[in-house]
């Protein structure tokens, strides 16, 4: 179990070093370019607020104009409903001093969030064809905001694939697109430190509970290198929850909760604009993707697990403190098998297994030697 040991410190060692040389790499680092014309396209009323508001009113500031596009109406076949989160878009705005004409409305069905999407490919083609029209109607050398790519809901994704197919096609080499990310389900150290600590709290024995305590974790990027962030003021970043607090429909206390992160950005390149790539490098787990930082901390967290618990049995000298150790390690990894539901728990069931395999086998080399 030696070996299990130093195999684990390798790993965290190894784990660091990458994570460090890795976060200095993908930033976030100050934007420096001076502020344009924007176009932000969100797929939902409250999106734009969570990805463009704090770029929105820094170009505002500037005395530049803002310009927004909703792909859907807020709601599946509720007119109410639509009404509403619409309202609360023009009121948002209006806090930010963005008139109300300046608000375009395509008033598609909103998806499930685990399900298909609700807009026919005719629909979405139609509004590819209109976001088209107001990108080639943007002054030279404006920027337009897309969703980051790897997105949960589907709106979102659907709504990167036809805005840069727009932009494709309407050969404006001039415009600078942005990406900012809003909820995705990929985990890396490097990219988003704070969301895969609460992951990791939420897969821990005992720790789950801690879990919100960590506010408002960045989502961060899949993949790519360079992000950014605005040199802001708090006035900017009171005027942003206040924007958010105007989605009552949406419960402001869980937009806050969160939502309320320091945005981040980055460019896209000519050759992102023509083709759609999804995110790769991952391994997926139910709903998650781990990225490769996430699985060298698991098997330094089982490699220690299992050389752990293989020498807290050997320390037990009494035969049937052993057998009860050795029958808890396997009820605990019982119990871990029994709340796995949709591979919630997977990574948790295995780090018992660790711990189970190093009772046993400590177990196992106690018996073979009181046999000799």
């Amino acid at each position: 179990m030696t070996i299990s040991f130093l195999f684990g410190a390798a790993v965290l060692a190894c784990l660091l070093i990458v994570v460090a040389l890795g976060r200095l790499t993908v930033g976030p680092y100050t934007w420096r370019r001076s502020p344009t014309d924007i176009l932000i396209l969100a797929a939902h009323q409250d999106d734009c607020v969570i990805m463009g508001a704090e770029y929105a009113l820094w170009v505002l500031q500037a005395r530049k104009k803002v310009k927004i596009v909703y792909l859907t109406s807020g709601s599946a076949n509720d007119t109410e409903v639509a009404a509403t989160r619409a309202a609360e878009a023009v009121a948002a705005w209006r806090l930010a001093g963005v008139a109300q004409n300046d608000l375009h409305f395509l008033d598609y069905r909103q998806s499930d969030v685990d399900g298909d999407c609700a807009i026919t490919p005719q629909e979405l083609s139609v509004a590819a064809a209109r976001i088209e029209e107001l990108i080639r109607g943007l002054p030279r050398g404006s920027a337009v905001l897309v969703p980051a790519a790897g997105e949960s809901h589907v709106d979102h994704r659907e709504l990167r694939r036809i805005s840069l197919t727009a932009l494709g096609k309407a050969g404006r080499a001039d415009l600078l697109t942005l990406e900012s990310p809003e909820y995705n389900p990929f985990l890396s150290w490097i990219r988003c430190p704070k969301k895969v600590l609460q992951y990791v709290l939420k897969c821990t024995p005992f720790m789950w509970r801690y879990a919100d305590a960590i506010k408002s974790p960045f989502p961060g990027f899949p993949n790519g290198l360079r992000s950014f962030q605005l040199l802001t003021t708090p006035a900017v970043y009171h005027t942003r929850r206040e924007m958010l607090g105007c989605f009552i429909s949406q419960d402001p206390i869980l937009l806050f909760k969160y939502f309320d992160w320091r945005t981040q950005f980055r460019p896209l390149g000519r050759t992102a604009r023509l083709y759609y790539r999804s995110p790769r490098l991952y391994l997926r787990i139910g709903r998650r993707y781990i990225g490769a930082t996430v699985i060298l901390m698991w098997a330094s967290v089982n490699a220690f697990g299992l050389a752990a618990s293989w020498g807290l049995i050997r320390v037990l000298d009494d035969v049937s403190e052993r057998v009860a150790l050795a029958v808890a390690a396997m009820l605990l990894f019982v119990l871990g098998l029994a709340m796995w539901r949709n591979g919630k728990q997977v990574e948790r069931q295995v780090t018992y297994a660790a711990c189970a395999l190093g009772v046993l086998a400590a177990c196992s080399e106690y018996f073979v030697r009181a046999r000799g």
